[in-house]
C-alpha cells in the first residue's frame, strides 16, 4: 500500500511507502519539511490499477501489462526498499528525487531515474538535483570561524612577544645603563691643553706635506663658529691644533670622581672605546692635509675643510673618554667635549648653564659607552688637574697620530689673546653630524649682539 498526498507548501504530488506514514520528510520540489499524513489523501487508485499481481511475481496478464503501461507509479516493492525501516525513536528523514515540473508525472524516492517519460516529458527532459543538506553549511562556517580565530591569536601572539621583548630590551638596557651624579666647574682655565701631530704619521707626498705645513706655519687655520673655535697651525715637523670657546658658549669642566663605576667600566673595555677613535685618526689627518694642498693650489671645492674639525681636530683634542661624551642641556642642544687636562672632562656650553646631563655619543647604529651623568654647576674652585686622569694608562700613549699633549705658554683665555687670524677664515655652517651646531637655538641676548 502507499499513501499519496499533496505537498502543503507546492502542491506537489507525492507517493510514499505506507510505513512513512505519520513521520517527516522533505519536498522533493519545495525542499520544505513536510509530515507524511498516515492514509492517503488523494482518492485512491482504480482497483484494476493495483500492483498485487507484480508483488507475486505471477506470469503477467495483458490487463496488468496495460496497467502497468499506463500507470506512472513504481512498483511498490522498490519504493519500500529505498527507504530504511524507521525506527520508532528517531524522525524518518524521506530523500526525494525531483522531476521537472512540466512533466506532471508523480514523484517517488526513484522517479528521476527510472520512470519512463510520458508525452509532456518530450518537451522538457527529467533534471536530477543534487541533495545539498544544511549540515554542510554549516559544518565549513564552523571550519571558518576556526581558521580566523586561530589567525586572530596568531596576531595577537606576534603583537604580545613584540611588546614583550622590547620591554625587554628596555629594561635590560636601562639596567646596563651606568648613572651617576657629577660635579662641574664654571671657571675660564688658564690654559687648554694643545696637540701636536707628527709629519711623519701623515701619508701624504713630501711635496704636499711641505707646501701645507709651511702655510700654516705663516697663517694658522681657524675653524670658527659660535660653540667653538679651533686653530690649527704649523711649526717644524708638527701639526698643532688649539680650542678656545665660542662666541656663545663657556668652558664648563666636568669631574670623574677617582671612585667611579664610570672609570671601572671604562678600564674594562677600553680597546673596545678606543677603537673607533683610532679608526678614525688613522686617515683623517692624512686627508686633512690633502685636501688643505688643494685649496692651497685652487683645485678644493667649497666646504671641504670645515669637516675635519669633526673628523680630526676634536678626536685630536680628547681621549676615548671624551671621544663617547656629549653633554645635553635643557634646551635640547648638544655638545662634544673639547679636552680633557687629568680627571676634567672640559665642554662649551651656554653661559649660566646650572645643570646638564652627559650620555655616551652613538657612534654609527650604537652607543659603546652606556652613561648617564646628572650634573650640577657649583662655584668650588678647580680639582688639582694634576690627580688621576681620566683615561688608564694606556691612554697616555700616542694615537695614531702620535700626538702629544702641551700646555700652551701663553694659554688662550679670550679671543682677544689668540694670534692673528691671517689666511682662510673657515666659518663653520650648521652640520648634520655636529648636534653641537645644528641644534644650536640662539640666545636671543646674543643674537641682538649680532
Amino acid at each position: 500500500m502507499t499513501i499519496e498526498f499533496l505537498c502543503v507548501h507546492c502542491q506537489a504530488h507525492i507517493r510514499v511507502p505506507d510505513r512513512a506514514g505519520g513521520r517527516g520528510g522533505e519536498c522533493p520540489r519545495c525542499r520544505k519539511k513536510i509530515k507524511v499524513p498516515k492514509k492517503s489523501t488523494l482518492p485512491a487508485a482504480p482497483p484494476e490499477a493495483a500492483p498485487a499481481p507484480v508483488a507475486a511475481a505471477g506470469p503477467a496478464t495483458k490487463s496488468s501489462a496495460a496497467t502497468r503501461t499506463s500507470s506512472s507509479a513504481i512498483p511498490a516493492a522498490a519504493k519500500v526498499a529505498s527507504i530504511p525501516k524507521p525506527n520508532e525513536h528517531d524522525e524518518l528523514e524521506v530523500e526525494f528525487s525531483s522531476v521537472d515540473e512540466a512533466t506532471g508525472q508523480e514523484v517517488s524516492p526513484a522517479a528521476s531515474r527510472h520512470a519512463a517519460p510520458s508525452s509532456a516529458s518530450s518537451a522538457v527532459s527529467p533534471v536530477e538535483v543534487t541533495q545539498t543538506t544544511s549540515k554542510k553549511p554549516r559544518t565549513v562556517k564552523v571550519r571558518r570561524r576556526g581558521d580566523s580565530t586561530g589567525l586572530l591569536m596568531g596576531v595577537v601572539a606576534v603583537i604580545l612577544v613584540t611588546c614583550l621583548g622590547g620591554a625587554g630590551y628596555w629594561w635590560s638596557t636601562q639596567k646596563s645603563i651606568l648613572k651617576e651624579q657629577v660635579k662641574a666647574y664654571a671657571h675660564a682655565p688658564e690654559s687648554i691643553p694643545k696637540v701636536s701631530v707628527r709629519s711623519t704619521s701623515l701619508m701624504v707626498d713630501e711635496a704636499t706635506r711641505e707646501k701645507v705645513f709651511s702655510a700654516l706655519e705663516r697663517n694658522q687655520l681657524p675653524l670658527l663658529s659660535s660653540v667653538m673655535e679651533i686653530y690649527i697651525s704649523a711649526k717644524g715637523d708638527e701639526l698643532n691644533i688649539a680650542v678656545n670657546r665660542g662666541k656663545q658658549t663657556q668652558f664648563v669642566a666636568v669631574e670623574i670622581p677617582t671612585e667611579s663605576p664610570i672609570r671601572e667600566y671604562f678600564q674594562k673595555n677600553f680597546e673596545t672605546l678606543a677603537k673607533p677613535q683610532l679608526d678614525l685618526l688613522k686617515t683623517s689627518g692624512s686627508e686633512f692635509v690633502e685636501a688643505y694642498g688643494r685649496q692651497l693650489s685652487g683645485k678644493g671645492t667649497p666646504g671641504e675643510i670645515p669637516r675635519f674639525r669633526d673628523s680630526f681636530a676634536l678626536p685630536q683634542l680628547v681621549g676615548p673618554l671624551g671621544f663617547h661624551l656629549v653633554a645635553k642641556t635643557g634646551d635640547g642642544n648638544s655638545y662634544r667635549c673639547v679636552a680633557e687636562d687629568g680627571p676634567l672632562l672640559w665642554f662649551l656650553l651656554p653661559p649660566g648653564v646650572k645643570n646638564f646631563s652627559i650620555e655616551g655619543r652613538p657612534i654609527g647604529n650604537q652607543t659603546l659607552l652606556p652613561v648617564q651623568l646628572e650634573v650640577t654647576v657649583t662655584s668650588d674652585p678647580l680639582p688639582d688637574s694634576k690627580a688621576e686622569p681620566v683615561n688608564p694608562p694606556d691612554a697616555a700613549q700616542p694615537a695614531p697620530g702620535n700626538m702629544e699633549m702641551k700646555d700652551d705658554e701663553k694659554g688662550m683665555k679670550d679671543p682677544q689673546e689668540m694670534p692673528d687670524k691671517k689666511g682662510m677664515d673657515m666659518e663653520m655652517k650648521p652640520d648634520p653630524a655636529m648636534k653641537s651646531d645644528a641644534d644650536m637655538k640662539p640666545d636671543p641676548k646674543t643674537s641682538e649682539d649680532k
